[in-house]
Parts: structure tokens; C-alpha cells; sequence
């Protein structure tokens, strides 16, 4: 320092220098003889200049009597060689004021080290002094505050054990507050469970807790009510390490109360650093202490920059800085440094601009501050909590009577400002007390040293209004003034409360005496079991007939009751209640004075008011008019509640909310809930979404019209949906309006309904597929004539042959291909015979079984009970086959293929018959084919039946199959059903209708004619030109002679012109003007035994009337082989 000092002289730069700081600076040699200061020093010497301070002593200025404290301090200095850090000591100014000095002194050396003399600076703290007198004042002012509260503070360490409590808790827990010290909190907690409780709450509320109330026990036994506000007390580093609060007692009103807070501040004062930085912000020196602040050396902080120690300021930062520093010199800043271990601390800035020569610094003087921001954080907190109390707060000075400070709760409540409150006293808010009265009361507390004081009085509001409050009164010493702290509570509503009580108490005799209920008070007698009677109402007299009196005289019990068991079961009753017992309601047969029988309902328990004798207070009530009423309306109501349970449909009474008032077992029992859990629902629980959603619309409607009927859907129990038809009203029940739902279960009407959409859509579809047949038929008529005539053409071409061959084949493919539908239009042409199943199924298996793989494991079962039915066995077989090959379809792709072929008998059951309402048998023969492959989706079962429809590739299936196997079965007045599960496999099941006793017929058959009688006259009549024609020429090359004619009545008119020579007829069925059947009937009017031939596309039951006569008639089915036709002549023509 010594050469920064040197060479600062050199330059005539020391005096600049001390000269720029804010702070007194001066030197001294080993004598104590002033050598140099700055002006601050000069003028606080009574001086102008610093010259004139240079040679002299401390014993020549105006603090001449601390000059013996200073000269010693300089020698220990000096005689130490170890510099004196920031002491405070007096100095006496020249005008004779006394002010507070920091001070800092440090040893001057020469080259060789020897101390010459010493530095020192020192400033005025004597503001700081006096505002720290004040912060210990306030501090005083609140710790009274705090040690008035109504509310009891504590503190707890983490396990719960009080660590700190207010004196107000001496009287809330009845003990001193070092009794309290060390106890756990839980102890004084009746309930234990509560303080686990609170514990839970606190935590769940985020280390917050406010007006948790509990039962705790004081240290004399007694029992009180408490509310709680707590929350986490922390340590500086924010871990908990307990929990404070305050506590009230509520037990009176358990009225809520703000917890008031206390808080403690500290104060302190670091040593202040001296730092020089450059326009770069380089620290170009700093002193010992601002080193020792940072935990740097100063070769460290020599190297480092501003922005290095002070996080808040970084270059951008500090050339604003600069630049209002060089505006202003002096500039005080707060803001924070950081040490070398990186913990950051507040700190206050004095920065002053200096020159020298062409080089600028910042000479910057910073202190430390972190206790004072802990201090006014502490003081604000405490402000809050005192500002946020739900009481008004008052300090009073006794001498003046006038407010010095009020909370925020007093200016809100009374409608003062604070300002306002400054400059009025406590007379001014209380009208009907002088301020002598004030004056005695506050002298008496204070004389008395009480330690607090309560009184009620009135306070008066800014806007004239007045409310009563109770005030607790505690006085203390602020320096010399006698201070009051008033802490006042509104008990408007206590005073409410109490005036309400005497409101009732004025009238208890009067409703006692106007009450429509007997009531008595009674108490046991001298006579074992009686009762004498202290209260008896008017109600009692006429009830009784006896006077209180009267009764008292005769006895109740002898009296009352004629009938002795009554009178002992009156009598254990009273004797229950004397025991502590509480008879709730219990009914008696009494008899009047008057002799007349009445029964009673009695309601008793016991009191005692203060030390009197145990007391019974009775409600009686005369029920005889409604027991008879009662038993009327039980016995309705038991009859309503059959019906009402036995009704076959649901009943539903549900209030405009949609809650429900009552259910029928009818309701509950089929949605497969008890009563009371439907009764805990509301009525939008029971629908889907979908159905939920129309409910507001429902309700609406029925509130417009008072009634409606519709149709939606119910949750069952087990999550299933059941549809129902509701029929909806609006009735009055109780005065009230509700709705009346009767609710039908429609399952068996919707799965009807769909059943009859599908069989309507599968006729449709039949009848579709019916017309499709029947002109393929024709067009394969055709195509089989033309084919018949080339064949005979070409029998000597080979080549051409064969081609005509391949497409005889595929005709037949087709003709096979239309069967299947006219199968399924159950419009084909079947052969109905009676013959055994069971037979059917072992002979049918045989043949299908081929279609089976080997490796596929298939078993066929058939019961021994002789199954007998009406049918056509080529149809049923080619169901059979149908069915196993869509079977080992579905197992490609199945590891342990199966297939399960079984027969047995079936007799319909009620589900059965719902299902299927358009079979009329009871007994069936049931033959299921089941596999485990690939199973069908749901969404595809009712589809699988439609022609066409198929899953397999292309190629691998028409669609037919079981098209087929369903017009089959309903030829067979059968039905059909499929259970399958996608990836576990299928099952169908074919039920047939039995024959009882049948016996198996064999078709007929016919010897084969095979020759041909040229030269007969054919009459052919068909609409379709095409087939028409073919036919024609066919028949024409067989040597028959042909008329034609495109429809019935042409026929029937070449018949007539032709009746001789026309040996056969051969028509179509289907024709416009006049069809084959009707043409039919009019040749038979003119000719009897004319023979015909009907031909159709069609099944012969669907086109010929059932009433005509067959003689000399057949029905072919087209397309037809040639042949066959010219057999069916010849055989026709012959039996004439």
C-alpha cells in the first residue's frame, strides 16, 4: 500500500484520492500526531481545510474527552503491528452532539517494515444506531403484541415436541408455558386419530394447514375445542424442521380466527470493503476485509473483473453503470457478490467516479447487508400476520390517548384510514365511554400489572354504525411511554346468539303450553316405580284428564294403565330411561279419566339440569285417530305394493331430477339388481350413450304432452343392453309432480321383428333368385336343343364333336348351378318321401366322407332312436356335402383340424320356438356338423345365406353352397342355426321335422319306351321364341309333325280349328294372356283325355294349381334332355 501510496503522491494523486471517498480518512505518526486527512475529517475537527488539521492531537479538537481512548488504541495498533477492524466507538462533535463512528485502523511501515505511524478511516453510523434502537423497539412493540394474542402460538421440532409457546397458552392449556416445553403435541389430543389427521392434511395441503378442529385435553382434564392454522416451519436451507401455528379455542363459538405469526429478525453488520475498478470493470485493488468477504486472496481478485464476483452484472450491465457513474460521481447501489465457494449475499454499494490524470475509477464501498434483509424480511412477515388478523389490533400511548398504529383489520371493519386512525384516540370510537372512564381503566391495568385485561363495550363506525366488541387489554414500556395494546374481537353475532336465547327462553312457557304434544317432566317418586310429575302441559290435561296434580295424587301407573302387562312393559320403559337409556318412540294403551281407551306415543330421555335430581322429559302424542287411519293405510298400501310387485311389466316412479322415488320388483329383478342399489341410481345410469343422450329431449316431451311413449334401451347388471317400450306420464305424488314409466321388456318382440325382416329379405331374395332360374332355364333350353341338333350334324366331324361335347358339359354345369337356385327359392324340383334318417346319415356319411383330407380328424355320431322324416334325400345330401366341404375349407390353416358330424333327436323348447315362430312341430331331428377352424365374423352371419355371397378366393366357391342348403331347409319346413366364434370354429345345426310311425316309400319308376311313333301332331306352346323354335326343330327331326303357338289362348285356338288332328300338347307353365295351366283346364273341357305336357322353370307346387287333375298329364322340368321328352311323348300318347 505503501507504494500505491508513494507512488499516488508522486502525482500529487493521495489528497484526490481521499478526497473522492465518502468515508473519513487520515494518518498519523508513532506520536499521534496528525499528518494528513480529508476534508470529511477536517470538518467534523470544527475546520475548513485538512492543512489546518496537520500537527496536532486528538486532545486539541472538540472530542478532547475520548482523545485518551483513541491515543490508546493507536498504540495497540502500532505496538501489535495488527490492524483494528470496524469497531464502533463516540465522538463529540463541535456543536457538543455525540455521534456513533465505525472504525478501521491499520499500521503504517517503512521499506524496512517498521511501523511509522497508522491509517485510519472511520464513518458515521449514528443513523444506522438510532435505526437500530428503532428495529429493537419494534421488535419490543411486536414481542408485547405477541405476548397479548388471543391465540396460542407453538412450535414443534420434526417429532412433534413443543419447542415454543405464546403465554396465552398458560390460559388456553391451564398450565405455565414451561410445562408445555418438551411435551408432545399428540398427548393433548383426545382423539388420537385427529392428530394423525391433521398430519395428513398438512401434508396433502402442501405443508399448509387452516382451521383444523379437534378436541384436545388441557393439563387439568378439561376438554376443549380448538382450531388450528399451521403450516412446515423451515431453516435457511428450506428443509423442515417442525411445524408452527397458533391455536384458538372455539369451545364458546368455535368461531374461525386468523393465525397470527411470529417472526424474529436479526440485525448485523460486516466490516466494510474497499474496492478500485477500472472503465473494464478489472478490479485493479481491493482490501484486506473485502478479500476476507470473497474467500479470494487479493493476487486472485486482482486478476478477476466485477462481473467475476457480482452475478447481477455483467459488461452490458456495467457500461450503463459506467455511464450514470460518470453522470452522477456518486451513485448507491444494492446488489449481490458472490464468494469463492459460490454462495451469493446481498450487499450495499456506495460507487463514486474518480480521475486521474487520463485514467477514470469506480472506488466502490460495499457492506454486507444480508441480516438486515433478513431482519426486514422478518418484519414484513410480521407486519402481514399482525395486518391479516382477523381481530382489529390498537397501540394506544397512554399519555396522549391517541392511536400510534392500527392493523388493517381496524380500518377495514370501522372504515377509518390509517392516517385518519393516527390522529384520533380510543374515545373517538366509543360513544358511550369518556375518555376519564378510558383513562381509569387503562391507569388500573397498569397500577395492577395485570397481565391482561377483557372488557365489552361499543365501537362506533366511520359511517355512524356501531357493533359491540370484546377487548383484551395488555400494557408494556417503549422506552419511557406507557403503551396499551388493544386487540378487539366483533361479537355481533355472540350478542345475536345470546339475544336469541333469551327470544326463546320468553317463550318457552308459552309454546310449552300451545305445544299439540303432551309434554311432561317427571321424576322417580318416593313410591318404588312411580313417577312425580313436575311439568304438565295443557296438551297432557286433555289427553289424560287428570290435572298434574291429580296424577301425582293417583299414580301414572296405577292410573293410566287397566291392563297389567301394559303397565309392567310402562313401567321396564321408564325405569330404561332412568338408566340413561333414550326411548325414541314407543306406543301404549292408556285409559282416560273418562273411561275411554286411547293409545299413546311416547318419546323420553333423561336429563339433569346443574346438582338437581335426575330428571325424565316426555313427549306424548295421542295416535288413536291416526292408528286407525294408519292400520287403514297400511292395509292399502299392502294391497298397492302387490300389484305394484306383481305387475308383469316395469314401474318406474322417478322425480323431475331423474332420481327414483320407487321400483317394482318387476324393474329391478330383470335388469338383475337388488332394490337399494337401483334405488342409489339415477335413471340416465340405466341407458347407453346413445339412448342417454335423448333423455333431456324424453323428458321434455312428456312435460309438454304429460305423457309419452317410446322406445329405448336398459343396462343390465351384467353390462348387457335389454330394449324396452316406455309409456311415460306425469302424476302428482305427495304434492309433488313425478313421472309414472311403465316399462315393457321388448327382447322377444325386437328379435321377432329381425327375424321377420330376415326371413322377408331371404323371400325377397327367393323370389328374386326364382325369376333369375327360370329364364336361365329358358335360355339353357335353347342352348341344349341347338346343341341336340348340332350333335346329330356333326356326329361325323370329330373335332367338332368334341367341342360340342365340352359345352354339354358345361351346360350341365349351369343346369346343376340353377337347381341350386331354385333350391334355395325352394322352387326346384324336389321328390318328398318318407325315409330314416338315421339310415340316411350312416349311408350319406360314407359318400361325403371323401371330400374329407386324411388329415383331418373327422367323427360322425348318429343316436339309436329311429328319426323318421318327409323328405327329399338328394337334397339333404347335398346339404350334407355342402356342409363338410365348407367345414374343410375352414381348417386350412387350423394345426389340429376337426370335424364333428352328429344326429340325435330335438324337442323345441320355448326359446326354440321364439326363435323360430314359423315352425309348427315340437320333435325334430337335430344333425349338427361342427369344425374348429377359422370361425365367421358376427358382422357376416346374416349374410352367409344370400346367393353369391362367399369368402373364399376367387375360384374356390359360387356363393351356392349354402344358399342352397337354406331353401333346402325350408322346403323341409326345417330351420337352420350357426354358432360360430372367429379363430375357435363353427357349428351348424339342421333341425328336420319328424314323422311319428313313418314308413319309408320307394319312388316309383317307369320302363323306359324307346320307340318313337313318327308322324304325331305336337302342339308346342311357349312365349319364348328361342326356346320355341329349338324345340320345334328337335322334335321335327324326330319325325313328329309341329304346330306352334307363342302363348295359351293361340293354343287353345288351333286346338279348336285342329281338335282331330292334334295328338299331345306340350306347354310352357309361365305365359303372358293365358298360361300353361289355364290352357291346361280349357283343352280338358273340350277333351278330357287330350294328353300334356306342362314344362317349367320352376318347382311343380309352385306353379300348378293343386285342384286339377293329373290323368294323362306329366310335368318336366326345363332345361330337359331331349330324349326324355320324346319318352315322355311316346309314354302319354300311349296310354290314351
Amino acid at each position: 500500500m505503501k507504494e500505491i501510496i508513494n507512488q499516488l503522491a508522486s502525482h500529487d494523486l493521495l489528497q484526490d484520492i481521499v478526497e473522492g471517498v465518502p468515508i473519513r480518512i487520515f494518518w498519523k505518526d508513532r506520536d499521534g500526531v496528525f499528518l494528513g486527512c480529508n476534508t470529511l475529517v477536517a470538518k467534523d475537527a470544527g475546520l475548513d481545510s485538512p492543512d489546518e488539521l496537520i500537527g496536532k492531537t486528538d486532545f486539541d479538537f472538540n472530542w478532547s474527552d475520548q482523545a485518551e481512548a483513541y491515543r490508546a488504541d493507536d498504540f495497540k495498533v502500532m505496538e501489535s503491528g495488527i490492524s483494528r477492524l470496524a469497531y464502533e466507538e463516540p465522538q463529540t462533535t463541535p456543536n457538543g452532539a455525540t455521534i456513533w463512528l465505525r472504525t478501521s485502523k491499520v499500521p503504517l511501515r517503512d521499506d524496512q517494515q517498521n511501523v511509522i505511524g497508522i491509517l485510519g478511516v472511520y464513518e458515521d453510523i449514528t443513523a444506522e444506531k438510532l435505526k437500530q434502537s428503532k428495529l429493537i423497539a419494534s421488535e419490543t412493540t411486536l414481542r408485547n403484541i405477541f405476548n397479548s394474542l388471543q391465540d396460542a402460538y407453538y412450535r414443534t421440532d420434526i417429532e412433534g415436541h413443543i419447542v415454543m409457546v405464546s403465554p396465552s397458552a398458560e390460559t388456553m392449556m391451564a398450565c405455565a408455558t414451561g410445562e408445555l416445553q418438551g411435551k408432545s403435541i399428540a398427548n393433548f389430543y383426545v382423539n388420537p386419530d385427529e392428530r394423525q389427521l391433521f398430519l395428513d392434511v398438512l401434508r396433502e395441503g402442501g405443508g399448509i394447514v387452516n382451521n383444523f378442529e379437534a378436541q384436545i385435553r388441557r393439563v387439568d382434564g378439561e376438554v376443549i375445542w380448538v382450531s388450528t392454522n399451521a403450516h412446515y416451519f423451515r431453516d435457511e436451507h428450506g428443509n423442515v424442521t417442525g411445524v408452527e401455528g397458533t391455536i384458538r379455542d372455539v369451545t364458546r363459538l368455535k368461531q374461525q380466527e386468523e393465525e397470527l405469526q411470529l417472526a424474529k429478525f436479526v440485525l448485523d453488520h460486516a466490516p466494510l470493503n474497499i474496492t478500485y475498478l477500472d472503465s473494464d470493470a478489472r478490479i485493479r485493488y481491493i482490501n484486506k476485509t473485502g478479500c476476507e468477504t470473497l474467500g479470494y486472496t487479493q493476487e486472485e481478485l486482482l486478476q478477476m473483473s466485477i462481473p467475476d464476483i457480482d452475478p447481477l452484472f455483467p459488461m452490458q450491465v456495467w457500461h450503463e453503470h459506467w455511464k450514470d457513474l460518470k453522470q452522477n460521481i456518486s451513485v448507491p447501489v444494492e446488489t449481490e457478490h458472490q464468494r469463492k465457494n459460490g454462495e451469493r449475499f446481498p450487499i450495499e454499494v456506495i460507487a463514486n467516479y474518480i480521475e486521474f490524470g487520463d485514467k477514470a475509477y469506480n472506488v466502490a464501498f460495499d457492506r454486507d447487508i444480508s441480516e438486515r434483509k433478513k431482519a426486514e424480511t422478518v418484519l414484513q412477515r410480521f407486519r402481514i400476520a399482525i395486518d391479516n388478523s382477523a381481530d382489529s389490533i390498537f397501540l394506544i400511548d397512554r399519555d396522549s390517548m391517541r392511536f400510534i398504529d392500527v392493523n388493517e383489520e381496524a380500518s377495514r371493519r370501522m372504515g377509518y384510514s390509517r392516517d385518519e386512525f393516527l390522529a384520533m384516540g380510543p374515545s373517538d370510537i366509543k360513544p358511550y365511554v369518556t375518555r376519564t372512564a378510558l383513562e381509569e381503566t387503562f391507569d388500573r391495568l397498569i397500577n395492577q400489572k395485570d397481565e391482561s385485561g377483557i372488557i365489552e363495550t361499543i365501537h362506533a363506525c366511520k359511517d355512524g354504525s356501531e357493533f359491540p366488541v370484546e377487548v383484551r387489554l395488555k400494557t408494556f414500556k417503549e422506552d419511557d411511554r406507557q403503551i396499551l395494546v388493544a386487540i378487539a374481537r366483533d361479537i355481533s353475532d355472540q350478542k345475536l346468539a345470546e339475544d336469541k336465547l333469551e327470544q326463546e327462553a320468553r317463550f318457552r312457557s308459552q309454546i310449552l303450553e300451545q305445544a299439540s304434544e303432551g309434554i311432561a317432566l317427571w321424576r322417580a317418586s318416593s313410591d318404588e316405580g312411580e313417577a312425580e310429575f313436575l311439568t304438565w302441559n295443557r296438551r297432557m290435561q286433555e289427553i289424560t284428564g287428570y290435572s298434574r296434580e291429580e296424577i301425582n295424587a293417583l299414580g301414572w301407573l296405577e292410573t293410566m294403565y287397566s291392563d297389567i302387562s301394559e303397565r309392567e312393559r310402562a313401567r321396564l320403559t321408564m325405569q330404561k330411561v332412568l338408566q340413561g337409556e333414550i326411548n325414541h318412540s314407543t306406543d301404549f294403551n292408556i285409559v282416560t279419566k273418562s273411561g275411554e281407551s286411547r293409545t299413546i306415543h311416547i318419546s323420553s330421555t333423561s336429563i339433569q339440569r346443574d346438582n338437581s335430581a335426575l330428571c325424565v322429559l316426555a313427549v306424548i302424542q295421542d295416535i288413536t285417530a291416526s292408528r286407525r287411519q294408519q292400520e287403514l293405510l297400511e292395509a292399502s298400501q299392502k294391497r298397492f305394493s302387490m300389484l305394484f310387485d306383481a305387475s308383469s311389466d316395469g314401474l318406474f316412479i322417478i322425480d323431475m331430477q331423474g332420481n327414483f322415488i320407487d321400483i317394482n320388483r318387476t324393474a329391478y329383478e330383470r335388469l338383475g339388481y337388488s332394490k337399494e342399489e337401483m334405488m342409489a341410481m339415477r335413471l340416465t345410469d340405466l341407458d347407453p350413450p346413445e339412448f342417454a343422450a335423448r333423455v333431456p329431449q324424453r323428458l321434455a316431451q312428456i312435460k309438454k304432452h304429460g305423457m309419452a311413449v317410446f322406445e329405448t334401451a336398459h343396462y343390465r347388471n351384467d353390462g348387457s343392453i335389454m330394449p324396452v317400450e316406455i309409456n311415460a306420464r306425469i302424476i302428482e305424488l305427495d304434492g309433488e309432480m313425478v313421472f309414472f314409466s311403465v316399462i315393457r321388456d321388448i327382447s322377444e318382440r325386437k328379435t321377432l321383428e329381425g327375424q321377420l325382416r330376415q326371413a322377408l329379405k331371404m323371400e325377397a331374395i327367393g323370389t328374386l333368385v326364382g325369376g333369375i332360374a327360370h329364364d336361365f332355364n329358358n335360355m339353357l333350353a335353347a342352348i341344349q336343343g341347338n346343341l341336340y341338333l348340332a350333335t346329330k350334324q356333326m356326329q361325323d366331324h370329330p373335332v367338332a364333336a368334341d367341342k360340342l361335347s365340352n359345352i354339354e358339359k358345361l351346360t350341365a354345369r349351369a343346369t346343376e348351378m340353377v337347381q341350386q337356385l331354385l333350391t334355395f327359392a325352394r322352387e326346384g324340383s324336389v321328390e318328398m318321401r318318407v325315409f330314416s334318417l338315421n339310415r340316411f346319415m350312416d349311408d350319406g356319411y360314407k359318400l361325403a366322407k371323401t371330400l374329407i383330407p386324411e388329415n383331418i380328424d373327422h367323427q360322425t355320431s348318429t343316436c339309436s332312436e329311429p328319426l323318421h322324416i318327409k323328405g327329399d334325400a338328394t337334397q339333404l345330401q347335398q346339404v350334407l356335402m355342402n356342409l363338410l366341404n365348407n367345414a374343410v375349407d375352414a381348417l386350412a390353416d387350423t394345426g389340429e383340424p376337426m370335424i364333428r358330424c352328429t344326429l340325435e333327436p330335438f324337442k323345441a323348447t320355448r326359446l326354440f320356438r321364439l326363435r323360430h315362430p314359423e315352425l309348427r312341430a315340437s320333435n325334430f331331428a337335430c344333425l349338427s356338423i361342427k369344425d374348429n377352424g377359422c370361425g365367421i365374423p358376427g358382422e357376416l352371419l346374416d349374410k352367409v345365406f344370400e346367393p353369391f355371397f362367399t369368402t373364399k378366393e376367387v375360384g374356390k366357391g359360387t356363393g351356392l353352397g349354402l344358399a342352397m342348403l337354406y331353401g333346402a331347409v325350408q322346403t323341409h319346413h326345417g330351420a337352420v342355426e350357426i354358432d360360430s366364434k372367429v379363430g375357435k370354429g363353427t357349428t351348424f345345426r339342421i333341425y328336420l321335422p319328424l314323422i311319428k310311425g313313418g314308413i319309408e316309400t320307394v319312388a316309383e319308376t317307369s320302363d323306359v319306351l324307346s320307340v318313337i311313333e313318327k308322324g304325331r301332331t305336337i302342339l308346342l306352346v311357349d312365349d319364348e321364341e328361342s326356346v320355341r323354335s329349338t324345340t320345334s326343330e328337335v322334335l321335327s327331326s324326330m319325325g313328329y309333325h309341329v304346330m306352334e303357338a307363342e302363348n295359351g289362348e293361340v293354343a287353345l285356338q288351333l286346338f279348336k280349328e285342329n281338335r282331330g288332328s292334334i295328338d299331345i300338347i306340350i306347354s310352357d307353365v309361365i305365359m303372358p294372356r293365358m298360361g300353361g295351366v289355364e290352357l291346361f283346364k280349357a283343352v280338358r273341357q273340350l277333351n278330357e283325355k287330350m294328353p300334356l305336357i306342362l314344362v317349367t322353370g320352376y318347382d311343380r307346387d309352385h306353379v300348378l294349381d293343386k285342384g286339377i287333375q293329373m290323368q294323362n298329364a306329366l310335368v318336366l322340368n326345363k332345361p330337359f334332355d331331349f330324349d326324355e321328352l320324346s319318352r315322355s311323348i311316346q309314354a302319354n300318347i300311349r296310354t290314351v
